[in-house]
C-alpha cells in the first residue's frame, strides 16, 4: 500500500480495520443486474407449489415472512414445516452470467489489509457462483452461508455468534460492507467498492 492509500484509509478511519466481512448479493456486485430478482421469483414459484396457493397470494406471503423472520425460508419452515434443502436448492437456480469478471473490484478489496469474509443468507453454492463469476473468490477466506448459520438469517444475534466463533475471530476491528436501501459510498475505502444500489429482500 503506497503513502497515499495509507493516508486515506486513516482519514476515513479505516486504518485500523483487522477484519474485512462482505454481504454478497447486491453487495459485491449491483443491483441492477437482478440476480436476487431472479431468487426472488423463485422463492415465489416455490411458495406456489409447496403451499398450492395463487401468486399473489405467494407473493403477500413471501413478504410478510421476509419482515418477520427474516428470510421467507425461516417463516415457511416455521409456520410450516418446510424441510430447507429442496428449498435452497431451487431458489439459487438462477442464471449467473449477467455477471462478468471485475478485476477493478479484485484490486480494490486486495488493496484491504486485513482477513476478508463473505457472510451472506444465501448457499455457499451460489457464493461460489458469484464468487468465480465476478473472478474475486481467491480474495476471501471464507464463506459463512446460511448453513453455517443454522439456517437462521441476519440479523438475529446468533447468526452473528455463530460467525464469530466460525471464523475465529479473536478481537480488534471488524468492519462490515453491507448494502440495503442505502449506499456503500459512505463507508466504502474505494470507489469501486460504492457500486450501490437497493437490496430486494426474499
Amino acid at each position: 500500500m503506497n503513502e497515499q492509500q495509507t493516508a486515506q484509509r486513516s482519514v476515513r478511519g479505516f486504518g485500523q480495520v483487522e477484519t474485512w466481512v462482505f454481504d454478497l448479493d447486491n453487495t459485491l456486485y449491483p443491483h441492477h443486474l437482478n440476480l436476487w430478482h431472479q431468487v426472488d421469483e423463485r422463492i415465489r414459484d416455490f411458495i406456489v407449489d409447496f403451499l398450492k396457493i395463487s401468486r399473489d397470494d405467494a407473493f403477500r406471503l413471501q413478504k410478510d415472512y421476509y419482515r418477520r423472520y427474516g428470510t421467507t425460508m425461516r417463516g415457511l419452515m416455521d409456520e410450516h414445516g418446510l424441510e430447507p434443502d429442496a428449498y435452497l436448492e431451487m431458489v439459487h437456480q438462477i442464471d449467473h452470467s449477467p455477471l462478468t469478471p471485475n478485476p477493478e473490484l479484485g484490486a480494490a478489496i486486495a488493496g484491504l489489509d486485513g482477513r476478508k469474509l463473505i457472510l451472506t443468507n444465501g448457499t455457499r453454492e451460489h457464493a461460489d457462483a458469484v464468487l468465480d463469476r465476478l473472478g474475486i473468490g481467491h480474495h476471501f477466506e471464507a464463506v459463512f452461508d446460511i448453513r453455517a448459520a443454522a439456517l437462521e438469517p441476519k440479523p438475529r444475534p446468533q447468526v452473528y455468534e455463530r460467525f464469530l466463533v466460525s471464523t475465529y475471530f479473536a478481537g480488534g476491528l471488524l468492519w462490515f460492507v453491507i448494502l440495503l436501501r442505502c449506499r456503500l459510498a459512505a463507508a466504502a475505502p474505494s470507489p469501486v467498492l460504492a457500486q450501490g444500489s437497493q437490496a430486494a429482500g426474499p
